[in-house]
């Protein structure tokens, strides 16, 4: 067998399989210097859904467990403090404002930090809240 047929048979098909799929969401073609046409599939940069997503998730579990550690009360004044600082900080405090997700997710996260939270009914606070 000569050594240009080196290559096994499966990996050339799975990389022709693999390029056909790109090629179906469209392709350029270009005239090489050669006079070879060549077609190429266009890249398609896509928005990080999933990945927000989880951003967003892990930002409100956090949340949660910063209020479940803290109680509702301390909590409550942190923020408050840092509405009355600079820009970024109102910002942070505008992001830090517990809403009904962080509120269930800090009742969840509650028993663990049961010792830590100087007042710890997020319960009443939430409704206090509202």
């Amino acid at each position: 067998m000569p050594e240009v047929q080196a290559e096994p048979f499966d990996e050339r098909l799975g990389r022709i399989q693999k390029r056909h799929r790109k090629m179906a969401d469209g392709y350029v073609t270009k005239l090489g210097k050669d006079g070879l046409i060549t077609a190429r599939p266009t890249r398609r940069i896509r928005f990080p859904w999933k990945f927000m997503l989880l951003i967003a998730v892990l930002f409100i579990l956090f949340k949660g467990a910063t209020l479940a550690a803290l109680g509702p009360g301390s909590y409550a004044e942190r923020v408050a403090r840092l509405a009355q600082g600079n820009g970024s900080e109102r910002i942070g405090a505008f992001l830090m404002q517990p809403e009904v997700a962080t509120i269930w997710a800090a009742r969840l996260m509650q028993p663990l930090f049961l010792g830590a939270a100087e007042d710890t009914d997020i319960q009443s606070a939430s409704a206090s809240d509202s």
